[in-house]
């Protein structure tokens, strides 16, 4: 049998070739030192970024192959240049004024500017506390690596032996490094920076003398003086191109790779290491990545993706995989290209298990995992995952492991880890890239006979049916049916079914969705239903679009606003003799809870899925279900009464007619349901918004109710005061059913008005207040928590009406901008007293800010008129700029 080692020597994979070149360079033996001894460089100044990781990602596979083909040890130094000097104070920072004082001075020598962290501990520098995340960075991803620091190696004296012969061969440096410097550049420069002993700035200054029998250099210090320096024991640091080539002679490196960007400071630096005794390390030069623009990702422009971003959406070893596959070739690295990596990770994982040896050493996941990949058994795949989101509306992933426990019963989020993993991540990729680029369409005639036969195929098939079962059902369509080709088939059920021009295998798709929900996807695609509409309240439910503090449900959910409602109720459900009851749709279930339903039973149903499996977890109870139903399409549940309380609001006249309509044939007796009698007239909105509606008005024109529940609605100063609950006769609903039909067909139509929430605003004259927050990324997390957590909730004691908040940036710094409302300026000017002068709210700004550092830098604050010619601007402010 061919050991590993054997197959090491003929593995094709780059981190094996690249093992081979540094194996030969040691001839196969240990070098004096002890071991080989592999290194990657990082700059403090900044944070851990992209290409930090890649490097040492790269490193470290090149790493595990050595370590397979050969017993000698190795050591991975990552070597921080935390001696350089500040040269600009970074933007995400906080104590600004403080760094700008220390400007030139080495990082190890400049307090820390964030003060303590969570543990009270204090860095002692703000390079320490920089090197401090890069050493968590790092030890996130369980690199095995030694962390070293520039400052600990000039300082201690390791590299005076090394300085002492730069200086001593000072002219020959200077050969090398003069030709590649401006006219201007070279008349001051030097190999040598001294840190000047009055201020203790690193000094990029001429030298004056060198005295090599002493060990100093002669330069004039900042005040005008002539000071003499030695070059050792830290007085002096070397510019980073010599530095480099020193540190490869000092430590005997002997594999360090780099960027292309880098191939001619590594000329240089492998050059001035000859100079000094030394050989330069083997290297590898890897492509730059790209951006989604197709320019180079840059650490100051802020372009491209980061590894903070990747791992939002995706695990560690995907990214590792971009890392190993084709590192000579610049890739786009982009959000776009997450999907498509985790999927070849998964595909390769899948293979691993069944491949042969000699094929499993070439395999990604060798290199990412050192040998000994993780299983994966469920074998599903991110993009169907992603699919399966969308097409069942969940952001809780429970719901999907509904899905998944029937497509593959032994699946469960405790023996899949990696599957569990990737069900998360889908659920914010498919939120965050999916969803927003969705576009639905109706089959056309041509395409219409296809998907017939395809729902009758669907419902030949026996419901436990497998993937490639159903499969050759579909490919069968495609050849039967006039499509120029399979793939305008497979484009056509991409469009129709999920809203996009590519997608999964389908066959794959409907056994995990399930046949009989895959079956009723099709038959809703040909009756013509909106299937965005699910996603569409799925969205209001899930950012709380309405901006209520208690219920995703919106403000007329909350207890204090359904008082009247709650009592008009339970009087109702006696008088009437109500013993079941249909709510729909029934949204957080939050009011409800607070209704005496005994001896009624209750079903609750809702379009969200999300909501449903929330009410059916906590709420469910004997007499009482949750069910998911689409008030449009569905065949509703028995009931005696059906409440639609702030439901019909939110449809589109036509389909208001669609849902009068199907109430009307469910068979029940009565019909309890939000409607606003001083209303004159009825406008049209596109579903999902929001507008009062009066149901005896045109085109409507129902009869008069026979009892009503005045909701004492108190929003936008009472404005709608006339919000009532009307209860009608299911059969006085008969009389209308041409009616509805006709609105239903969009026979009676009226121009759309603009999504605004169902926080409607007086018109009365009011001013606006626009305020920006300087936050900061290193203690962003804190700031929201705090403002989120205890800031609003104090806030709205005095009054503070905040109609959006967002977060952006502008020339590199982040800032929390939010909008608020008020009455008048003195209103506004009383409650800003109020509130600052609040203790809790004083201890808690003391607390968060002792336990993270300054959470706020500059802040700007903004009074804002209207126009005589503005639109009115309130709480649809919100989702306008959402």
């Amino acid at each position: 049998m061919t050991s590993e080692r054997e197959l090491a020597e003929t593995a094709k994979a780059w981190p094996f070739e690249e093992a081979r070149k540094l194996l030969k360079r040691l001839d196969g033996k240990t070098p004096d030192k002890g071991y080989a001894l592999f290194e990657t460089g990082y700059g403090p100044s900044g944070l851990p970024h992209i290409g930090t990781f890649g490097e040492v990602v790269r490193t470290t596979m090149v790493r595990r192959a050595f370590e397979r083909l050969s017993d000698i040890p190795t050591r991975l130094f990552c070597f921080s240049d935390d001696m350089d000097g500040l040269r600009k104070v970074p933007d995400n920072v906080p104590n600004k004024e403080m760094l700008a004082q220390h400007l030139g001075k080495p990082l190890t020598a400049i307090p820390d500017p964030f003060g303590p962290d969570s543990s009270g501990d204090e860095h002692e520098s703000f390079g320490a506390h920089n090197n401090a995340r890069l050493r968590a960075f790092l030890d996130a991803f369980g690199f095995d690596y030694e962390f070293q620091s520039s400052t600990d190696f000039y300082r201690s004296g390791r590299f005076d032996t090394a300085l002492l012969t730069v200086l001593e061969r000072y002219e020959e440096v200077m050969q090398v490094m003069l030709p590649t410097l401006g006219e201007e550049r070279r008349r001051t420069y030097s190999p040598f920076l001294p840190i000047s002993p009055t201020t203790g700035r690193v000094l990029q200054v001429p030298i004056l003398e060198r005295k090599v029998e002493t060990g100093t250099i002669v330069f004039e210090d900042e005040d005008g003086s002539k000071t003499e320096l030695p070059v050792t024991g830290g007085h002096c640091k070397l510019q980073w191109k010599p530095d480099w080539g020193m540190r490869w002679a000092a430590l005997g490196v002997d594999y360090e790779m780099s960027g292309k960007d880098l191939i001619e400071s590594v000329r240089l630096g492998a050059r001035i290491c000859k100079i000094l005794g030394g050989r330069p390390p083997d290297g590898f030069t890897y492509e730059l990545f790209l951006d989604e623009k197709g320019e180079k990702i840059s650490k100051s422009k802020g372009n491209g993706l980061s590894v903070e971003e990747w791992l939002t959406y995706a695990p560690p070893e995907s990214l590792s995989l971009f890392m190993f596959q084709k590192p000579r070739a610049a890739k786009r690295l982009y959000f776009d290209a997450i999907p498509r990596t985790v999927d070849d990770y998964l595909t390769f994982l899948a293979k691993f298990e069944d491949e042969p040896a000699e094929r499993r050493v070439e395999n990604p996941v060798w290199h990412i995992h050192g040998g000994e990949p993780p299983r994966e058994p469920a074998h599903l795949s991110f993009s169907l995952l992603l699919n399966l989101v969308g097409a069942c509306n969940a952001d809780a992933p429970e719901v999907l492991w509904g899905f998944i426990s029937r497509y593959a019963p032994s699946a469960s989020p405790a023996s899949d880890p990696i599957l569990a993993q990737l069900v998360d991540y889908a659920i914010v990729y498919y939120r965050d890239f999916v969803k927003p680029a969705k576009r639905y369409r109706a089959p056309t005639s041509e395409e219409s006979p296809a998907f017939e036969d395809l729902l009758a195929e669907l419902e030949r098939l026996p419901d436990d049916a497998d993937g490639e079962t159903i499969q050759n059902r579909v490919y069968e369509i495609g050849k039967r049916d006039t499509f120029p080709s399979l793939r305008d088939w497979f484009k056509a059920c991409y469009e129709v079914l999920l809203g996009q021009e590519q997608g999964p295998r389908l066959g794959s798709f409907f056994a995990l969705y399930g046949l009989p929900e895959s079956r009723a996807l099709v038959a809703r695609a040909l009756a013509g239903e909106d299937l965005a509409r699910a996603d569409r309240f799925a969205l209001i439910h899930r950012t709380n679009l309405w901006g209520a503090a208690e219920t995703p449900s919106g403000l007329g959910s909350e207890i204090a606003a359904t008082g009247p409602v709650r009592a008009g109720l339970q009087t109702l459900l006696s008088h009437y003799e109500v013993r079941r009851l249909l709510d729909l749709p029934c949204g957080a279930f939050g009011w409800m809870a607070a209704v005496d339903l005994t001896g009624v039973d209750y079903v609750g149903g809702d379009i969200v899925t999300d909501i449903v499996a929330a009410n059916q977890a906590t709420h469910a109870a004997p007499g009482r279900d949750f069910k998911q139903l689409d008030l449009l399409e569905d065949e509703l549940p028995q009931a005696d009464l059906v409440l639609c309380r702030d439901c019909l609001v939110h449809f589109s006249l036509a389909n208001i007619g669609r849902a009068l309509a199907n109430l009307r044939s469910c068979g029940a007796r009565y019909l309890l349901t939000t409607t606003f009698p001083e209303l004159p007239d009825n406008s049209d909105i596109e579903d999902g918004d929001w507008r009062p509606l009066n149901l005896q008005a045109a085109p409507f024109e129902l009869p008069a109710p026979i009892e009503t529940i005045s909701e004492g609605c108190e929003e936008a100063g009472g404005d709608y005061r006339d919000k009532t609950l009307a209860l009608w006769h299911i059969e006085d609903l008969e009389a209308d059913a041409t009616a509805f039909a006709a609105i239903a067909a969009n026979d009676w139509v009226l121009e759309p008005k603009p999504l605004r929430p169902n926080r409607p605003l007086s018109e009365k004259p009011m001013i606006n207040q626009l305020r920006i927050y300087e936050i900061f990324e290193e203690n962003k997390a804190a700031f929201h928590a705090r403002f989120r957590d205890h800031a609003q909730r104090i806030m709205a004691s005095y009054g503070f009406a905040i109609l959006a908040m967002w977060e952006t940036r502008r020339d590199a710094r982040t800032e929390f901008v939010y909008l608020l409302q008020w009455q008048d300026d003195a209103a506004k000017d009383a409650a800003w007293t109020a509130f600052m002068a609040d203790q809790e709210w004083k201890d808690i700004k003391q607390e968060t800010s002792a336990e993270h550092g300054n959470l706020v830098g500059a802040i700007e604050d903004r009074v804002l008129r209207a126009t005589d010619y503005s639109a009115a601007l309130g709480r649809e402010a919100a989702a306008t700029a959402s």
